[in-house]
């Protein structure tokens, strides 16, 4: 909003009183009257539009020249009466803060999928699950979001520019922490659905709930093919400017480079990402295919006794689009348990058939850059009447395959 109020002031009456205005070294600057309710003056290097009329304050609001720079301005004002009479004497003092671009937009981590707001000014950590033979340029996340803020262009409005916008650094670089010698060269991009950018404009809102909030830009390192081969697995990497300055935002009015009217966007530490291979992960539901206990006496027909038994595994794909599932030691699904002596040493002579090993899929989920399926893993075991009686156990494998 552009203007602000001089308070406790006697109202301006119509007709009565004229306000002469001056500045410190007592040059008139103009007047307000009943005939010229608004004016402008210049009492050092900005300008000011003063505003009188009934039955409000004095108001006061800035014209033009504001640089950014803190302003420590006084006029004067002289109420006289019809008769020229001094019935007024107002001093009053303009004070203007630097200007502080900071205030229209801020960084905030990414973390689990959600933006966290109350963190802000903190830099995320990115995660990239490096691939092989990429063809086209990748952008890495890097765990961090910015937004504006919702509100007024206001002051920016008195100024030379009514945009403000946030910029990226022309290029930027990758370091792995404590190695200055590696390189990866690329750029820092803004992006939103299919926008991919290297500067935002802010833009005015006038509604200012929530829903109406300016959206996030996720922050990426885009990379060449050629740069993205240089990335080596298990690594943390910074993104700096050339001359190893951390700040590769800036925020304030386009087309200007220089503080207060554009500043380092503030940050705690360097934007940054660290990098994983392609890998499976694989659990099992209480590392365990339980048959249960058996009791052997239950059938007196002489027949065997089958039980089956079951357990969950829940296999994640990193980096990885697809695979298969093979649970056991060969392709007919049987494997063998064996009787487990006191000692915890098994009894090779003394065993059960495990047969019908087979892993079905109960559920898929995909994420950017995971696939998670839960299979079931069931089999049955056979039990001759004659077995001997105890606890038999084995191992199976669960054979996992990345198809791509």
């Amino acid at each position: 909003v552009q203007w602000w109020e001089v308070k406790n002031a006697q109202p301006y009456k119509t007709g009565e009183i004229i306000y002469e205005i001056y500045n410190e070294k007592g040059v008139s600057l103009g007047r307000i009257s009943p005939q010229m309710k608004q004016i402008t003056v210049t009492p050092n290097k900005v300008s000011y539009h003063i505003i009188g009329f009934e039955p409000k304050n004095i108001e006061i609001g800035i014209h033009s020249g504001y640089k950014g720079n803190r302003v420590n301005d006084v006029i004067y004002l002289v109420g006289k009466d019809v008769n020229g009479t001094v019935v007024r004497y107002e001093k009053i003092n303009i004070e203007i803060d630097e200007f502080e671009p900071n205030a229209y937009g801020f960084l905030a981590p990414v973390e689990n999928g959600i933006t966290v707001e109350n963190k802000k000014e903190h830099v995320g950590t990115g995660t990239e699950s490096l691939k092989e033979n990429v063809t086209e340029n990748v952008l890495i996340d890097l765990g961090t979001n910015f937004r504006f803020y919702s509100r007024f262009k206001g002051i920016i409005e008195c100024m030379q520019s009514q945009e403000l916008d946030l910029q990226t650094a022309v290029d930027v670089v990758a370091k792995p922490v404590g190695d200055d010698t590696t390189i990866i060269n690329g750029k820092l991009k803004l992006v939103k659905g299919t926008e991919n950018v290297t500067n935002i404009t802010m833009p005015e809102t006038i509604n200012l709930a929530e829903t109406a909030r300016p959206k996030h830009y996720s922050l990426k390192f885009e990379v060449s093919p050629e740069e993205y081969k240089k990335l080596t697995t298990g690594t943390e990497y910074q993104i700096f400017k050339n001359d190893n300055d951390y700040h590769t935002l800036t925020i304030g009015l386009q087309n200007i480079s220089a503080s207060p009217l554009r500043k380092n966007l503030k940050m705690d530490k360097a934007l940054n990402f660290r990098t994983t291979g392609s890998s499976i992960e694989i659990k099992v539901q209480n590392d365990i295919l339980d048959f249960g206990k058996i009791n052997i006496n239950e059938k007196t027909n002489g027949t065997n006794i089958i039980r089956e038994g079951y357990t969950y595994v829940t296999v994640t794909g990193n980096g990885i689009n697809d695979f298969s599932v093979t649970p056991n030691n060969n392709q007919m699904g049987e494997t063998e348990i064996y009787l487990t002596n006191a000692d915890s040493s098994q009894d090779t002579t003394k065993k059960l058939q495990v047969s019908r090993l087979k892993a079905e899929k109960v559920s898929e989920r995909q994420t950017a850059d995971k696939l998670i399926r839960v299979y079931n893993l069931n089999g049955i075991v056979t039990v001759p009447k004659d077995s001997t009686v105890g606890e038999y156990t084995g191992q199976t494998v669960v054979n996992v395959t990345i198809i791509n």
